[in-house]
């Protein structure tokens, strides 16, 4: 029963991480600018799903790794340094937007 309830558990962190990058994506498409906030969101959700997997480590640990996630974005607009790798990976998303290639 434990396993059916860390797959459940494992399968809606997967498909939350992925609705909050098509959401940064989304923000990418209409401003244009970036978003450190939903970066850090979507940085460390994705981190922390493929760490559960890689690492072979429980998915319960996404229960307490997502609200950190939104702990984070609020100090990574306060700070320079925590903000860097989300804006980084915001960047890597900006550019899976298909109009933003520049032809050459």
């Amino acid at each position: 029963m434990v396993t059916w309830i860390e797959w459940a558990v494992l399968i809606a962190g997967g498909a939350w991480a992925f609705l909050t990058n098509l959401n940064l994506r989304n923000c990418y498409k209409t401003a244009r600018r970036s978003v450190p906030a939903v970066n850090t969101f979507a940085f460390i959700q994705t981190l922390s799903v493929v760490g559960v997997l890689v690492l072979h480590r429980s998915p319960f640990h996404l229960l307490w790794i997502f609200p950190i996630s939104y702990l984070a974005g609020f100090f990574a607009l306060r700070s320079k340094l925590l903000g860097f790798l989300p804006h980084l990976y915001g960047h890597l998303v900006y550019l899976t937007i298909p109009s933003n290639w520049k032809n050459p």
